[in-house]
């Protein structure tokens, strides 16, 4: 999370280049969420947004957008991944939050470029995720939820309350698929994920990314290694504070 900064949330400056910068929480940040300066990055343009159902937009061909919902022009929840084909053009047709949608374009060499420019999501008034649900009932009105399931029934939509768990999928079972899917992520690998279940990377209103298994704020291939130590019944060492892997 990179929020409250005086200037820039990240920067990335002169000649540094392959700084990947991927499904963070970036928001109320004085400066620009991302800002490249002096050719840092390589300069890698934005992609930009033109239009929903399903959003789409354009970016340099190859490039893994990742999209974002916020209040302004930054990243403050991480939604979904794209991949731009050969002619640029990208695609994702999940549900979208909102007031504001903001896209980033990842390239081959791992360059991020800014945020893109924000478009209106076209939620309603009131419906800051634009699933449908109005805010004042919404069980959780940050992230995207049109089912709205609570399977602990703790007042809390599934999408808000589930904290680190090797069960990245929401199957109640933690197994190699949860670690393959933690893999593909990793790769920067497509991942489907079924509602409520959020996408993996993504900042839950717990704190921790969805995948985030160690707590490191981070999903990679740590992750998923711990994930088939416990499936194997083998011994997992967790920081303090850093829940079980376990099933939902």
């Amino acid at each position: 999370m990179v929020a409250n900064s005086g200037g820039a949330g990240v920067m990335v400056d002169t000649n540094a280049s392959g700084i990947r910068v991927r499904a963070n929480a970036i928001y109320a940040n004085a400066g620009l969420g991302i800002e490249t300066v002096n050719g840092g990055n390589l300069g890698t343009s934005p992609p930009s947004i033109v239009g929903t159902g399903p959003l789409t937009g354009t970016s340099l061909p190859g490039c893994v957008v990742d999209i974002f919902a916020d209040a302004r022009d930054e990243g403050h929840y991480y939604t979904a991944s794209a991949t731009a084909d050969g002619s640029g053009s990208w695609a994702y047709s999940g549900p979208l939050g909102g007031p504001n949608l903001t896209a980033t374009c990842t390239d081959a060499s791992g360059n991020t470029s800014e945020f893109s420019a924000p478009f209106t999501s076209g939620c309603s008034a009131g419906d800051a995720d634009c699933d449908g649900y109005a805010d004042a009932s919404d069980n959780c009105p940050s992230v995207p939820n049109p089912t709205q399931w609570d399977r602990d029934a703790n007042g809390v939509g599934d999408a808000c309350d589930a904290g680190p768990s090797g069960d990245v999928d929401c199957t109640n079972t933690v197994n190699s698929i949860d670690a393959l899917k933690v893999l593909r992520k990793s790769a920067a690998l497509p991942v489907q994920q079924t509602e409520p279940c959020v996408q993996l990377g993504m900042m839950q209103v717990s704190g921790w990314k969805k995948g985030d298994v160690n707590c490191s704020n981070a999903v990679n291939s740590v992750d998923a290694l711990l994930i088939l130590r416990a499936v194997a019944g083998l011994s997992v060492v967790l920081p303090s504070g850093c829940s079980a892997i376990r099933g939902s």
